[in-house]
């Protein structure tokens, strides 16, 4: 019996240490040349992003609102076509390509049928008299207390929908844009004619600086929440367009860039925003390709090998208590 014992527990002992490499292996990190190329992908990443920033903020002061907000979208849509199959190792599906291209398709058209000239100069009292304009009023009063209904829904439930999300993330894009145009051209008004009597005060320009940069910030979180929704093929065409068209429609109204459009061309633009709105529905429904099927054979080898990976740390104890049952003396009788 001691014997056989001392057998089986030599045995175990065996395999035991036989599965601690591959246990070791198994929690090993991955090869330093792989954490490398993640911050490289990184860096390169973040360097996009702030010379963006860059340009985009000299769009917003030479552009219309309307063509910065089309622009900055078609950019953004087509680098996210392409690298994220090449980045992230996403699937392009058919769907996918035909809601970036009614997508890409409608904002060209916004873009095109769009004022394509802006005023570098306002005072605080045009402004002011833009803010009060009834059409604006009414729009953005409309688009907060959307906002404010979304938000205490979601509080309610605990839960944010991609869609939800897609609203106050363009909400936040589209304070961004107004109140940055709006503070770039005070600036320009007051460095080009500091004498002017319309001249905004400090305080003011510090006031919406103030706004400006806590938007900025509410934009970067914004960002970074958008990647937990799923495949950037299937959601960030959501958000780009939803937060282009609600930029363009606000923006517009606010800078009063569509007094000047006749029937041919409004009929255009609603048609390019028509066409935005299809492509959001059809990217939005464009799910990832489906995985091959597996064969039933399949199943089970999986199965197995989860259990064997179970079964590596309880062989490991095992092969710790063996040399101490086989000290031990044998029990009396």
């Amino acid at each position: 019996s001691s014997s056989s014992a001392s057998s089986s527990a030599s045995s175990s002992s065996s395999s035991a240490a036989d599965a601690a490499p591959s246990a070791a292996a198994a929690i090993a990190p991955p090869p330093a040349g792989s954490a490398r190329k993640a911050w490289l992908l990184r860096l390169i990443g973040w360097q996009i992003w702030f010379d963006g920033q860059a340009l985009n903020q000299a769009a917003i002061l030479l552009a219309p609102a309307t063509i910065a907000a089309c622009a900055t979208f078609s950019s953004a849509l087509l680098a996210n076509t392409l690298l994220a199959p090449v980045v992230l190792g996403e699937r392009l599906t058919r769907a996918h390509g035909w809601g970036v291209l009614l997508l890409a398709s409608g904002g060209s058209t916004v873009m095109a049928t769009a004022a394509h000239t802006s005023r570098f100069s306002y005072t605080p009292e045009e402004f002011m008299a833009m803010c009060t304009r009834p059409p604006f009023v009414l729009s953005m009063s409309a688009a907060l207390a959307t906002a404010v209904f979304l938000a205490a829904r979601a509080v309610k439930q605990s839960a944010l929908g991609a869609w939800s999300f897609a609203y106050l993330y363009a909400l936040n894009g589209t304070l961004l844009l107004l109140l940055t145009k709006s503070f770039y051209v005070m600036l320009a008004h007051k460095f080009v004619d500091p004498e002017a009597q319309g001249a905004a005060s400090l305080s003011l320009m510090g006031a919406l600086g103030g706004l400006v940069f806590v938007l900025n910030v509410s934009l970067m979180v914004c960002q970074v929440a958008s990647t937990r929704y799923g495949d950037a093929l299937q959601n960030l065409p959501l958000f780009l367009g939803s937060g282009a068209m609600m930029q363009v429609s606000l923006c517009g109204t606010f800078f009063d860039e569509f007094n000047a459009f006749s029937p041919a061309r409004l009929t255009a633009f609603l048609s390019g925003f028509l066409l935005m709105l299809v492509g959001l529905v059809a990217t939005t429904r464009a799910g990832a390709a489906p995985p091959p099927r597996p064969l039933p054979h399949d199943d089970a080898d999986a199965d197995a090998i989860d259990a064997a990976s179970l079964a590596e740390p309880l062989l490991a104890a095992a092969a710790a208590a063996a040399p101490a049952a086989v000290a031990a003396p044998p029990a009396k009788t």
